[in-house]
Formats: C-alpha cells, structure tokens, sequence
C-alpha cells in the first residue's frame, strides 16, 4: 500500500499525514462506546428518561473527545513550517585561475582583467592553480575554498589529476561556497586524434578498431592509420577491422591539419595489441556438434565423448548435452578444481538430455553452477513499484540529429516504458535537473488519469544543470512507505559530474533492495560507464533507446501465454554485461529450452520473450561459469549460431576463459602510457628478466615486475614486447568542458560572460545573499490545546452532574 509521504497547505506542512486516517476508526469506536449505556434500568420509562437526560452530554462528550483525538493525531503527525531567512552577507570574490597548458587555447589574462574590473565594488583575490602538463583543478579549488565564500572559476574545466570535481563541487556546497565560472570560446584551433579497441585479441580473429578526432574550429585535416608499418584502409566513420598473427603490433595513427592547429602534441596516437595463442577448450559431447564446429575456427578444441582423467591443461571444459547421472563425484570434484582453484572456465550447454533433462536437479554438478534446474516464479505484479526518472536537464535540450532533441527521445522513451507496464502495478514519474520535480507520486497505475500524467510527461522542458542524484533520492522518499518490490527505470543522458555521489545513492538503494534500470538517451554521447554502474550495483540491466521494449518483459503482462508457442524469441536482456555489451542486430528464435532459474550468484544476459533464462553467466571461486538454456544447435537453436548472432556465444567462451595467458612460462604484460607517468612491466619468468635500464624485483613465485617511463612518445621495445608511449595527457582533452556548467550548478553557482563585468557585480553581490531554511514544529502547541478541551470536556462534565443533583 501507498501512502502519502507529506501534506502541505501553503507553508504548513505535515510529516506524517498518513496517521489522521486514525481519525476515522477512533470516531467509530467512540459512537460505538457512546451507544451503550453500561447501566441496569429497573424499567423501560426509567431508561428512556436517562437516555433523555444524558443526551447532550453525549453530543458534547462525542464532538469534544473526537476533537482531541484529532488534535493528537495532527501533533503526532508533526506539524511544521519551514521559513526561509536571508543575509546579506559580505560580498567577496576568489578568482581561481587554470594556468595549464590546454588553456592556450583561449584568450589569456581574463583573470586578471576580471580581478582588475571587480576590485572598486567588493574584495577580490586571484590565486592561480595547474600548471604545464599538471591539471589538478580540483585540488586547486579546495585549497581556496573557505566557506560562505563566492568563488569564480577561470577554467576549461578538463581535469587530468587530483580530486574528481563533482566531489569538490559537493564539498562547496555544503560550506556554503558557491563557484562560479565564465563562458570562453577558443581563440585558436585544435585537431587532435585517438584510438578505442582491444589492446589484447586472440590470433586470427576478427578485431575492431575506432579512430577518433576531436576538432575544435573545424580544421581541415587528413589521416592515416599504420599497423605494423602498413597503411590502413579506413572507412568513413574511422572504423576498420584487422587479424593480428601471434606477438605484439604497433598501431599508429595520424592526423595532418591546416596551418592554424595549435597543438601538435595530440596530432599522433600510438597503441599496441597483444595477439596471443589460440585458448585449448576440451569439447565433452559429440563432435558432430554445431557449436563444437564454431568453437574449433576461433579456439584449439579437443574432442571428447566423456570427461577424460585428466584436463588441467586446458583454459575451458564446455559439456554439450551432458547427463548429470555420466559424471560421477569424483568427475566433479576435478571439475569444482578445475575451476574454484585454477581460476579456469567451465560452459555447460543444454538440450534433450541436460538441466531438467538430464537429471540436474539437487545433483552435485548443479552445485557449482550459477543456475538450478526449476521454472522461477513471478514476483506478485499486485506488489511491483515502477517510478519513471527523466533528465530534463539543460544538455536534454540539445540536438541529436538537427531536429529531435534528447528530451523529445526521452519523453518518447518514458511514454514507451509507461505502456509496457502492467496496469496492476504501482506506478510514479519524476522529473529532475537540479533539483527534482514530483510529476505523478507512487500509487496504483489504474488511480492515475492515463491521458492527464501523458499530457505532464509531453509538456517537459529543459531546466538548468544536472543532477541526478535528487532524482534518485527523490525516488527513495517516494519507496519509503511503499512494499514489494521497488524498481527505478532512469531515462537521462549520464552527462553529470559527480559521479561518486550518485554512484554511493545507487548503493544505498540497492541495499534497500531497489533496482534501477537505466535508459541511455543520448548516443555515443552517453556516460555509459555511469549508466551501467548504476544498473550493475543495483541488479539491473542498462538499455540503449531501441531496446526498451524488454521491459516488458520484466514489469509487463504475464508471460505464461507467451510461452505457449512452438517459436520463442530470444532477447538480450541485459547489455551491460562484458558479454553482451557492444552486441548489435541480435535476433533469433528457437523452438526448445531447459528449465532453469539463476542463482544470487548468476547474472541473466539472454533470455525468451516469455522470460526463459537462457545465457546465464557466474563465477565460481576463482573460475567462471557459463550455462546455455538451450541446445548446441542440433534441434533447438540453430539461429543462435548465425554469423549474426553467434558473437555472444564467442564472448561468453571468452569470458569464462578469463585470462588466456594464466598457464604461461613465458609472458610480458605491460599498458600503454603517456609521457611523464610511469607504466608497470610485468613478467612471468623462471628467471630474473634482464634489460637494460630496468630492475626488476620479483613479486611471486615466477613473477617479476618494474617500471618504465619515457621522455619522448612513440614505440619501445621491452625484450619481446612493445610499449606505447603517447603524448601529455593535458592535450587528450582540450576546448572547454561541457559538463562545466553542470558542475558550478551543484555549488548553486552561475555560468557568467567574461565581459559582462555588471552581470558579474550584481551575481556575486546576489550570491553573497545566504538563505537558510529554519524548521519549527508545533507539537507542543497543538498537544496544549488538547489538554485544555480535555479539561473543559472533564470541567462541563462535572458542571453537568452537579446540575442534576
């Protein structure tokens, strides 16, 4: 059941509103107790007469009992009134100016113009914070940060160390330090190139790359891309794809732009790739097998009927169709091993004679797998609380192909997700910028008017700045009082700068049991890192705007009559999984499945359009498991191995694999780095590494470790292995921060033009103004004038008496 969480009347407000519904059982019960009379009449006129006789002291006592029932309930309910004061304050200003290098880029001596301007009206100091290559600006920021203060950053706002800035924003605000900053538009202009892929791929196989580039100005620019010295044939969206035989390789990309490019720095990017052997997987099934022949052209797979004596040499055991009762405990105690111990894989695919088929169930294998033979029941849809969270945050309104904006998307998305949602559930929408915004509280989704809560959702507007942690808290208020199971769908975007703090409510709600699926609304422009550690932490699954139809699948209909068809269609369930992440235009259908549920320690990442677990991934000790609610092919799920579809299953073998190097005698693992930071050097050797310029000091039986860094970029060699050494990190992100203004938002600060010196008077001054909000409750008062009516009632009474004596 839903109840109210507060009840306010202009600037009066209740804490506790649910409590006056005491009010009507504690009248009843009174009317009740007043019917009876509690006295033995001789006759009926001597009984008439009493009742006459004491009917208005029955009135009286009713209406003034009922009145101080009331008045302790409104008192329990904590009544309050918040008022708002405000100060002056003493206007003073901080100028806190970004002396690195990437602020180049931009006019210089704003900071101290603005010093110079400012001084007549108020106090200012100007402190300069980052320096060359070093960009901590947080830190800078903190050490002039004093409290009820007003501080006005002179930054690109682009960070490469030091404390994360939504924390210091955070921090700010609740000093009472309000920062603000100054729009910049760069005086010159910058092209710069980057890379994103695998650094480590297995011989042969397929690897796909994306060069990027950023172009401040709109530079004209040509590029090339170099593996291993051969040039690259790239496409026009900067993707290609390349087969690496066994080894390290050099990739090398470059860009050449106009004359007026001001950084030459990040006009080259270098990276390696590590190939590495094909991983051994011992097949256990029959080798006719459709998925044993996918597996053999990626991987080393042996062949095998039966589980064999011995297979600790192998990365990955996967039993195909597999009768439980054909593998006896010591089979698989050797398997627990195998994996809990040696941190190896295991992939145990269904079928005719697997999982309810094979005689899973309370079986000793089943014990090390993340799923149990059974059908999961359905969580009561009578008792499933859904609130709706979209960002209508100020980037919400910026465009995503010249026409649409993100906020039409994300309205669109929410309207979507509303339709999917059972009319038996509980239902409540939130909107949120800086501060969040109650369209429609947690209540039964029938009690809602559907076409009224449409029209709210339809007419959003963008507001100021991001913050999605009081959409989340808000969210939590609105569950406080409610039961069942507690779910949050958050459509936004990502775009928000402190994401310690959301990422510290997201756990606190998981702890409450929430779980909170998050929508992705804006491309690649999606924090999409932030979007899915939400999901992760908290159970649920993140989803790209075109897959939000699984929600159905979760919060929709009984799937029962789903289930009922010969062709079930098979859906990825959840895309934040390093599994399923990245896979696009997965479809396929299959006519068969086992019956299995996940365990706690099972992650669901495919599933049916009735709800069928199918692809069900865990971990077990130091090892992996993967189990596959269908067949290998043969009967049931030949579509699952299309060339389209069948890059889940290969990232699953993958992943169960883990590490495929762990078996090595012989193995370099080193990350690229850039200049002035040290990179670690890690080497698996029975003896001590020799190179010259490093020391390596031995961390474990067989293992070695050192560092390395370079004074200028390019490619070292390190006994067999290549290191990649890129420029500063300084010039990796130039041009101002578009999350800046989101930023300055959590502080309450403002985004001000530089030139406007009058604009920035008057905010200050307007800053400098502190508003504290003082609670005062009025219990006391209340329970006072309760105890007077009680003593007139007792008073009335006794007047009464003495009357008729």
């Amino acid at each position: 059941m839903v109840f109210l969480q507060r009840l306010c009347f202009q600037e009066y407000c209740l804490a506790s509103p649910d409590l006056l519904l005491w009010a009507i059982p504690l009248a009843a019960a009174l009317a009740i107790l007043l019917f009876f009379d509690f006295v033995h009449f001789r006759t009926q006129e001597e009984k008439k007469a009493f009742k006459r006789q004491r009917r208005l002291d029955k009135i009286v006592f009713f209406i003034l009992r009922s009145l101080v029932f009331t008045i302790i309930l409104v008192a329990l309910a904590t009544p309050y009134r918040v008022r708002e004061t405000t100060t002056q304050g003493n206007p003073s200003l901080t100028i806190v100016a970004d002396n690195s290098s990437s602020m180049e880029l931009f006019e210089g001596g704003i900071a101290e113009r603005l010093k110079e301007q400012l001084e007549p009206f108020f106090p200012v100091t100007l402190k300069y914070i980052a320096q060359g290559q070093r960009s901590a600006i947080g830190d800078g920021i903190l050490q002039n940060i004093k409290g009820d203060d007003n501080v006005l950053l002179v930054s690109d706002g682009n960070a490469n160390e030091g404390r994360d800035l939504g924390d210091i924003m955070l921090f700010s605000s609740i000093l009472n330090t309000t920062i603000s900053t100054v729009k910049m538009e760069p005086l010159h202009k910058d092209a710069g190139i980057a890379i994103e892929g695998p650094t480590e791929v297995i011989v042969k196989s397929e690897s796909f790359y994306t060069v990027k580039v950023h172009n401040i100005g709109e530079l004209p620019y040509s590029m090339e891309v170099f593996v291993d010295g051969d040039l690259v044939n790239l496409g026009n969206d900067g993707k290609f794809v390349w087969r690496f035989s066994e080894g390290f390789h050099k990739i090398h990309a470059r860009i050449k732009p106009g004359s007026e490019d001001y950084f030459p720095q990040n006009n080259e990017y270098f990276m390696t790739v590590k190939s590495i052997p094909r991983p051994a997987i011992l097949y256990v099934g029959k080798p006719e097998s459709p998925l044993g022949k996918a597996l053999e052209r990626i991987y080393a797979v042996t062949f095998s009927e039966n589980l064999p004596p011995g297979f600790d040499a192998y990365h990955l055991v996967v039993l195909n169709n597999i009768n439980a009762d054909s593998l006896n405990p010591a089979d698989v105690d050797r398997l627990s091993t195998f994996v809990s111990e040696k941190g190896k894989g295991l992939f145990v695919v269904g079928g005719d004679n697997s999982f309810d088929k094979g005689n899973y169930k309370s079986s000793y294998l089943e014990s090390i797998l993340p799923v149990q033979v059974g059908v999961g029941q359905r969580t009561n849809i009578s008792e499933v609380n859904v609130i709706i969270v979209i960002d209508i945050s100020d980037s919400t309104g910026w465009s995503l192909d010249g026409a649409a904006t993100r906020l039409e998307l994300q309205k669109a998305i929410a309207l979507d997700a509303m339709d999917q949602i059972n009319l038996d559930n509980n239902l409540g929408v939130i909107a949120f910028h800086t501060q969040s915004v109650l369209i429609a509280p947690l209540n039964k989704y029938t009690f809602h008017d559907p076409a009224q809560l449409r029209t709210k959702i339809s007419s959003l507007t963008p507001g100021s700045g991001t913050n999605i942690f009081s959409g989340l808290f808000r969210a939590e208020q609105e569950f406080r009082r409610s039961r069942g199971s507690k779910n949050i769908i958050l459509i936004s975007d990502g775009q928000d700068t402190w994401e310690s703090g959301i990422l510290k409510k997201g756990q606190e709600l998981a702890n409450q049991g929430v779980r909170i699926y998050t929508v992705g609304s804006a491309g690649e422009n999606t924090n999409k890192a932030l979007m899915q550690k939400l999901a992760d932490m908290s159970g649920g699954f993140y989803y790209e705007p075109q897959t939000v139809n699984k929600l159905k699948l979760l919060f929709g209909e009984s799937p029962e009559e789903r289930c009922e068809k010969e062709t079930m269609e098979l859906f990825i369930l959840d895309d934040s999984h390093w599994i399923t992440k990245g896979i696009e235009d997965f479809k396929a259908k299959l006519t068969g499945y086992n019956f299995i549920v996940p365990k706690a320690s099972g992650r669901k990442l495919v599933a049916t359009d009735c709800d069928r677990p199918m692809l069900v991934a865990g971990r077990y000790g130091l090892g992996r498991v993967i189990t596959l609610g269908t067949d290998d092919g043969s009967k049931w799920a030949g579509q699952l191995l299309g060339s389209r579809n069948s890059k889940v299953l290969t990232k699953a073998v993958n992943w169960a694999i883990g590490d495929f190097m762990k078996d090595a005698d012989l193995d370099i693992r080193v990350r690229d780095t850039s200049l002035g930071k040290p990179t670690a050097i890690n080497i698996i050797s029975e003896e001590q590494p020799q190179v010259k310029g490093l020391d390596f000091a031995k961390v474990d039986v067989g293992k070695w470790s050192s560092s390395f860094s370079a004074n200028e970029t390019g490619f070292f060699k390190v006994l067999d292995a290549y290191v990649a050494v890129n420029n500063d990190d300084e010039y990796s992100y130039v041009g101002l921060n578009p999350q800046l203004k989101d930023l300055v938002a959590i502080s309450g600060g403002r985004v001000f033009d530089k030139d406007d010196i009058e604009g920035i008077k008057n905010g200050i001054i307007s800053l400098s103004r502190r508003v504290k909000a003082e609670t005062k409750q009025y219990r006391m008062p209340l329970l006072a004038i309760a105890a007077i009516i009680f003593l007139f009632d007792i008073l009335f009474r006794k007047i009464r008496e003495h009357m008729r004596l």
